[in-house]
């Protein structure tokens, strides 16, 4: 459910200040190496401590607690070596929650 939050297509923007968890999981990417991650980002910075390594042979997940300010943007990107692009194996690719816990 999309509960005081605005959804698009490739970020979520927060309505309600407060203490958020935010997580996602990602689907192993077909082309993935070493160097290849992915991050969370607030207002287009990465938040420290959130980027999962990408790989070719398994999913990854992340899960953290963040305060958020009204208006503030997440979303979910990717960080990739040499500007290469990757399909994911298997389906959904990726998964983004963001809930209000305090």
């Amino acid at each position: 459910t999309a509960n005081q939050l605005i959804i698009n297509t490739t970020s979520i923007t927060i309505t309600t200040p407060g203490t958020y968890l935010v997580s996602f999981s990602i689907n192993n990417g077909s082309s993935a190496t070493a160097g290849d991650r992915i991050g969370i980002f607030k207002n287009n910075v990465l938040v420290e401590g959130s980027t999962r390594p990408l790989t070719s042979s398994t999913n990854v997940s992340c899960t953290i607690v963040i305060e958020l300010a009204r208006n503030d943007i997440i979303t979910l990107v990717p960080i990739l070596t040499q500007g290469r692009t990757i399909t994911n194996s298997g389906a959904p690719s990726a998964m983004l929650t963001v809930v209000q816990i305090a």
